[in-house]
């Protein structure tokens, strides 16, 4: 893989690879979509998507813990979650997102240009 792919926050192929694992542990049916694919300027490729997934309750516990209102660790009286949480639970949710890649475009257009010989 290549090593200096991003996703604007994240570089290299095993971060991504790890933060999609982590991801696909802490939601429920989680779902990508390529919505629009498309040339930018000159040298560039745009792809406009869409990202959906449900929270769960385990999406809460491992990703908004701080939704939790507990007795305090270590206490055997049981928390709740809180208001904005017990709503939460169950919702699915839709984030549009784009991504831009100016990588081997070049390399793309010459091999898709390529005559296949029968």
């Amino acid at each position: 893989m290549v090593s200096d792919v991003t996703d604007g926050m994240l570089c290299g192929s095993e971060e991504l690879l790890e933060n999609w694992r982590l991801l696909s542990l802490n939601h429920k049916d989680v779902d990508m979509q390529l919505d629009r694919l498309g040339r930018g300027s000159e040298d560039s490729v745009v792809a406009t998507m869409s990202l959906s997934f449900t929270i769960t309750e385990n999406t809460l516990s491992y990703v908004y813990p701080h939704l939790f209102v507990g007795a305090g660790e270590g206490s055997e009286e049981e928390g709740e979650w809180s208001p904005l949480a017990a709503k939460l639970v169950n919702q699915r949710l839709v984030m549009p997102g784009a991504a831009v890649s100016r990588m081997w475009l070049t390399f793309w257009t010459e091999l898709v240009s390529l005559p296949i010989a029968t």
